[in-house]
């Protein structure tokens, strides 16, 4: 089924979405953050963020969502009430934020300050890089991991959701999903590469709309602003 929001990450939460409930932060990552996280981990499966039991429909849900789903199609796969969807990503969110791994790439702040020795930075350099340790855990980096987050500087901006020194998100997979519809258009009819059997394609695709869902609005764009790109 073919739809313009394919791998384009949504610009908002859904209002139904409570974000500080789930992430427990007053400063969210926005979904085009979270998917660059999420849909591909830096390194393979779960390893790198060390994520522990969750529903699997919440996950499923979740990442069609932040892979440009539409909430109609959503809807219609869950076969469900109206607000179910959301229910299950919040649940999957929530599970998620108990890795402290993620916690702290949620949060968005400089850790340096709760940084005070060579053990500790290289820790937090590998976990906000995208990069997995090698090699057994020590027990020196077991007991500095444990003190960087008994710190009274991460704890309190744990506990109140509130960073103190906001930095940027790393976006470890930045590749994967387009943070804006106009984003995918500008890339997708730029000349070069692969662009023009792409375009057919679509072409192809956009040909057979009749095979979309007529609960499944598409979206319009003036062909000028297509051609601006």
């Amino acid at each position: 089924m073919w739809d313009e929001r394919l791998f384009v990450a949504p610009s908002e939460w859904p209002e139904e979405f409570s974000s500080i409930k789930s992430f427990g932060l007053k400063e969210a990552p926005s979904p085009y953050e979270v998917a660059c996280a999420i849909l591909v981990a830096p390194e393979v499966g779960s390893r790198f963020w060390g994520f522990k039991k969750f529903e699997g429909e919440g996950k499923a849900v979740a990442h069609w969502w932040l892979g440009g789903m539409p909430v109609e199609a959503i809807q219609k796969l869950l076969g469900q009430k109206k607000g179910r969807w959301v229910s299950l990503m919040e649940n999957y969110f929530s599970a998620l934020v108990k890795s402290r791994k993620f916690k702290l790439w949620a949060l968005g702040t400089n850790p340096v300050p709760a940084c005070p020795n060579r053990i500790t930075a290289q820790i937090l350099q590998r976990a906000l890089q995208g990069e997995a340790r090698r090699g057994n855990v020590t027990r020196g980096e077991r007991n500095a991991w444990e003190r960087f987050w008994a710190h009274p500087y991460i704890s309190t901006q744990i506990k109140t959701g509130v960073r103190r020194c906001p930095i940027e998100r790393t976006l470890y997979r930045p590749g994967l999903v387009w943070p804006s519809v106009e984003d995918k258009l500008e890339w997708v009819y730029k000349d070069g590469g692969n662009q023009e059997e792409l375009r057919k394609t679509i072409e192809w695709l956009e040909s057979r709309v009749y095979k979309r869902p007529k609960w499944l609005v598409p979206l319009k764009f003036p062909k000028q602003d297509i051609l601006a790109l």
